[in-house]
This record gives structure tokens, sequence and C-alpha cells, in this order.
């Protein structure tokens, strides 16, 4: 090329450089759990809780994939064994994916924007999730970010020793709520409040029941 920019000639190199770009995986953070509310939001991460528990879909929607990714395990981390064979009841997807999907698929389900920390729908009622708010914030008071955890998974895991209790009082045929608790009190101490969330999950769609391998309905 001239200095007019007025092209002269070709020529070719002998050799052709491709570049390729690595992308690095971003360590997934392990985030305490004020933080896994704080993404989330109080009202949403009480909702998503009530969905895992009682194995209900629970979508998650976010433009950040690794946020996405972050809060998902941390969230799901909570939870333990308990909930090993329903974790697929929390469903994450990028915008895009979500904005694909037929409206009619997702009626029923609980869906959260992380953008924003706001309830996109929600078939759950707010009295539905006020056990869920109070075990949170008692669990929230600690202010110590390990024995939050810790208090939080406590918390799980005797609710789900309390949902075997009653599911074999079920079995047995005992089903008043009043009488069952009544039993449970007489060979142990009980939290009220832990004792109804258990009740509920024990109650709900048989697709639980399943999952805990009582019986095949």
């Amino acid at each position: 090329m001239d200095r007019n920019f007025l092209i002269r000639g070709y020529q070719r190199s002998d050799f052709d450089i491709t570049a390729t770009v690595v992308e690095k995986e971003v360590p997934v953070q392990d985030l305490g759990l004020p933080g896994i509310v704080r993404i989330f939001g109080e009202d949403a991460f009480a909702y998503a809780t009530h969905a895992l528990l009682l194995n209900q879909k629970a979508i998650l929607v976010g433009t950040d994939q690794q946020i996405l990714k972050t809060l998902f395990i941390n969230f799901i981390a909570l939870f333990e064994q308990e909930i090993s064979n329903s974790a697929s009841a929390i469903e994450i997807m990028s915008k895009e994916e979500f904005n694909r999907l037929n409206p009619i698929d997702m009626d029923g389900d609980l869906i959260i924007d992380l953008d924003f920390s706001v309830i996109k729908s929600n078939p759950f009622s707010n009295d539905m999730i006020k056990i869920e708010k109070d075990l949170i914030k008692e669990t929230m008071a600690i202010k110590n970010a390990e024995q939050e955890k810790a208090d939080f998974k406590d918390k799980i895991s005797r609710i789900f020793l309390y949902v075997n209790v009653i599911l074999n009082s079920i079995y047995q045929g005992q089903t008043n709520f009043k009488d069952v608790k009544k039993t449970m009190k007489a060979k142990r101490d009980i939290n009220d409040k832990e004792f109804e969330l258990a009740w509920a999950i024990a109650n709900s769609e048989d697709t639980y029941l399943r999952r805990l391998g009582f019986l095949d309905l």
C-alpha cells in the first residue's frame, strides 16, 4: 500500500497464527448464610426453602451464570443429604433460557429473579412460609458465620427426623396432628415450629413420600 493508500501488491505469510482463548473457571465461593440470603432476598430465600423442603419446583433466573452457580451450590449445601433426592426441585437458568419457555409449562412454579431479588411467580401464600421465616431469623441472630450454617443445618436435620417419625405414625394409623405431637412430646423434647413444618412436609404431595422410600403409593 503506497502513501496514497492504494494497494500495490499482496503477500501471504509462510505461517498462520491461531489464537486460543482459555477461560479459567472461577472457583465457587463459599458463602455464609447472610450472603446467601442477601442474594436471594429474605422473602425469596424463605420461599425457595419452602419449595425445596416440599419438593416443589422453583426456578432461579439470572444474568450472571457464576452467581447462579455459586448460589445454587451454596443453597443446596445447607440441606446436605436430607434433600439429596430432590435437588432437582431447584432449577437455575439464564434470562434467555427463561424467556424461551412457555409460561403454561411454568404454571404453579416458584420463579425468582435473582438480578433484582424479586419473586416473579409464587404458588405459596405468605402464611405457608411464616415458619421458615422465623427459623431463618433465629439462625441469623447468631452472628457467627460457621455457627449460623451449623444451626440452620441442625434445624433441617431435626425437621426431617420429625418427618420420619410422623410418617411412621401415619402408616400405623395415627393421623391426627395433636395425637402425633402428644406422642412425640412424651418421648422427646420437640420444637413446636419445626414440628409444624415437618407435619406439612410429611403431608405434602406423594412425590415427597416416594423419595423418602416409605411406600410406593
